[in-house]
């Protein structure tokens, strides 16, 4: 594992750590297209952990300068605990953990 705090084209993540499965290349990729509705805080970063480590943050709607997602979190909303993974055609998927500990996909981004 390795940090990458490197800001790409799509300036609104910044990827703060890279996992043992997905390059930088395979993550940019996927956020290409991504829909930050419901990931995306007004004044403070989402943070994204992938199943193998890496993390990505999303920027605030406030960092970005009125650049927001289509449905912005209040800043006191908790998010549900889940983990993320990118699938082999770069869609990232949602999984959230039931009181059972086991896995569930719930949804996937929206692209």
């Amino acid at each position: 594992m390795g940090s990458y705090s490197l800001l790409f084209s799509q300036d609104y993540i910044q990827i703060k750590l890279i996992g043992q499965n997905y390059s930088a290349q395979t993550i940019e990729t996927a956020f290409k297209t991504v829909d930050l509705c419901g990931i995306q805080y007004k004044t403070k970063r989402f943070q994204i952990i992938f199943d193998d480590g890496s993390v990505v943050e999303i920027k605030s709607a406030l960092e970005m300068n009125g650049k927001i997602g289509s449905c912005v979190l209040e800043d006191n909303i908790k998010p549900v605990s889940c983990t993320y993974s990118i699938a082999s055609n770069s869609i990232i998927k949602k999984y959230k953990y039931e009181e059972s500990d086991q896995k569930k996909k719930i949804n996937l981004i929206k692209h």
